[in-house]
């Protein structure tokens, strides 16, 4: 992944609030990618060293 989004610099309610918002959409986006890979690494190994066949499935 990598880059954070930019944050707006200052310390009215809006900025803060604004940059928590962002913080809580990067997480989510990092959440949602480490999920997606965790489940690639399950339908790879299904596939080489057989697995349920909805794995197989979902790997093809």
């Amino acid at each position: 992944m990598g880059q954070q989004p930019q944050k707006e610099k200052g310390l009215s309610n809006y900025v803060i609030s604004l940059n928590k918002y962002l913080d809580q959409i990067y997480t989510g986006l990092l959440e949602s990618h480490r999920l997606l890979m965790a489940e690639k690494k399950v339908a790879i190994k299904a596939r080489l060293f057989g697995g349920t066949r909805e794995a197989r499935h979902l790997s093809n």
